[in-house]
């Protein structure tokens, strides 16, 4: 530890708690490498453990300390929803189009590629430090006031 350097508090783990920018000598931004990673993490990990991180996250103090992870925490919770009503339509016709025309289960099962690749999508824009509307979705949950 710098003896020269007063201790500021807390750090975040691995020293990702300064802004975008900072280093360069860019101008201050709102969002900080943890934040941008939470929320991008919070699309990302629907992939493999569904709302989980979302959960975990509206639940401790870091939602009531940032709003841009709040915003993507509830963002992906609602596409997990989202996600799983879509799912529930393309097994329907999945199963309908194989009954009437077994030929097309072959190009059909990319129906539930979709959610990942929408997941993939909004998590990358996360990262970039973007709060991203989408479309119905985020008026949805203003209308709900969940944002």
């Amino acid at each position: 530890m710098d003896q020269g350097q007063p201790n500021s508090g807390p750090q975040e783990p691995f020293g990702v708690d300064e802004p975008q920018g900072a280093a360069q000598g860019a101008p201050h931004s709102a969002t900080t490498d943890n934040e941008r990673l939470l929320a991008g993490l919070s699309y990302l990990s629907q992939i493999v453990v569904p709302a989980v991180l979302p959960v975990v996250l509206m639940l401790t103090d870091e939602v009531k300390k940032s709003d841009f992870v709040r915003f993507h925490a509830v963002h992906g919770l609602a596409l997990f929803v989202a996600s799983v009503i879509y799912s529930l339509v393309a097994v329907i016709v999945f199963v309908v189009l194989g009954a009437i025309a077994p030929v097309l289960t072959c190009l059909t099962w990319i129906l539930f590629l979709a959610p990942f690749a929408v997941l993939i999508y909004y998590g990358v824009l996360a990262f970039q430090g973007k709060r991203t509307e989408i479309p119905w979705l985020t008026q949805f949950l203003r209308d709900n006031n969940w944002l």
